[in-house]
């Protein structure tokens, strides 16, 4: 059976009682429990605008995020600097719709539905041609079914490039030839 809780004008026993301080800066409580109440969340909302729009200049003065044939990289200022080489591979995984580049315990995030990284599977689809590493779906380099999956990821980066470039692939054909060429499995 549950009994109906009995109120007194003892304190009630809570976990976390905020000071005074605090409390009268995010609520104004009237005398009158039934009384007319005016809420405002003007302070909280303010401070967390301002905090918000802070954190947002600072990552955009100072996050980057860069690729060339070789390597990928991301920097905070100067602050934080990782970098991956594409020969230091280790492992690629998927994510929540997300790349993750492993080389050892260095982690690189790529979206592709932020950035054009096309340059990245470029220099994936090199990797693919001349190596094994980890795969999505953790396939092995040493797995029997390695060169089906690598063929999957071959055509799904390969893709990517092709429809966000179409138009620079419609008037270059050696540069289509070359994307084509890193499509097929080695030795073919």
């Amino acid at each position: 059976m549950i009994y109906p809780v009995q109120f007194s004008i003892e304190p009630y026993p809570t976990n976390f009682i905020p000071s005074p301080k605090l409390q009268r800066h995010l609520r104004k409580l009237s005398k009158n429990p039934r009384g007319y109440h005016r809420f405002s969340h003007r302070i909280v909302f303010t401070t967390l605008g301002v905090a918000a729009t802070v954190l947002s200049l600072l990552g955009l003065l100072w996050y980057h995020i860069g690729a060339d044939e070789t390597k990928v990289w991301i920097k905070f200022g100067r602050v934080f600097y990782r970098e991956i080489k594409f020969s230091e591979l280790t492992a690629l995984k998927l994510v929540v719709n997300r790349l993750k580049l492993y080389a050892g315990k260095t982690i690189i995030n790529i979206e592709p539905g932020r950035f054009n990284y096309s340059v990245v599977y470029y220099g994936l689809l090199k990797e693919l041609q001349t190596r094994r590493f980890e795969l999505p779906n953790n396939t092995q380099p040493n797995d029997p079914n390695w060169e089906e999956d690598a063929q999957y990821w071959r055509n799904l980066l390969a893709e990517r490039i092709f429809v966000n470039h179409s138009e620079f692939f419609r008037g270059n054909p050696v540069e289509l030839a070359y994307l084509n060429s890193l499509i097929c499995p080695p030795g073919l």
